[in-house]
């Protein structure tokens, strides 16, 4: 009688097939899990007369007394608290007298003055790019520039300031480490800047 010659898979075999399967499994979730948490938040101020959307990954900040002072009406942060990334919006008002005075209208004579202020008010200032534009009829700025913060890290702003009325001006500033910029722009800041309106 003869012997019928058995090949015997390794015992280990079916657990690897259920291994890699559970991996899977588990990656699917995780990465679901993660994308659906960020969604766009929409944020709107009267006093401030802009609304725009931000990821719910940032962190909305309370304001303090001081704040208010400044007219700051919305700060944002990363999670983890970095405290070079920094998204507010503020504004002014009674800017009249500032246009009249400078011959210019609003957007104009603000740009001038930040021309001339911001080089003395951040240490190693550094001009990356300047545009002017309109956002529904509204005259708009953008000011993306670098500069060493009181810690030393070299940081990457992107300021954009719109002329609400020919008095007010509401003004978006987006920083984070000069080396991060990218990224972050990616991520979370281009969704900020693309999404900031005139009420």
């Amino acid at each position: 009688m003869g012997m019928q010659s058995q090949r015997n898979a390794p015992a280990w075999l079916p657990w690897a097939g259920t291994a890699v399967l559970l991996f899977l499994v588990v990656a699917t979730l995780v990465f679901w899990f993660l994308n659906s948490r960020s969604v766009l938040v929409p944020f709107s101020s009267n006093e401030a007369g802009v609304h725009l959307k931000y990821d719910s990954l940032l962190k909305n900040m309370p304001l303090g007394d001081q704040d208010s002072k400044d007219k700051i009406v919305l700060r944002l942060q990363q999670a983890n608290d970095d405290p070079e990334l920094l998204v507010t919006v503020r504004y002014e008002d009674n800017l009249k007298p500032v246009a009249t005075a400078a011959k210019q209208d609003l957007r104009d004579a603000l740009t001038s003055n930040l021309n001339k202020t911001y080089p003395q008010r951040f240490p190693q200032f550094h001009q990356v790019s300047t545009r002017n534009f309109e956002v529904n009829g509204h005259k708009a700025s953008e000011l993306v520039f670098t500069y060493k913060s009181p810690s030393g890290a070299s940081v990457k702003q992107r300021f954009i300031l719109i002329a609400i009325t020919d008095d007010k001006a509401a003004y978006l500033a987006i920083q984070s480490k000069e080396n991060d910029f990218d990224r972050l722009n990616g991520r979370y800041f281009n969704a900020i800047a693309s999404s900031l309106l005139p009420n």
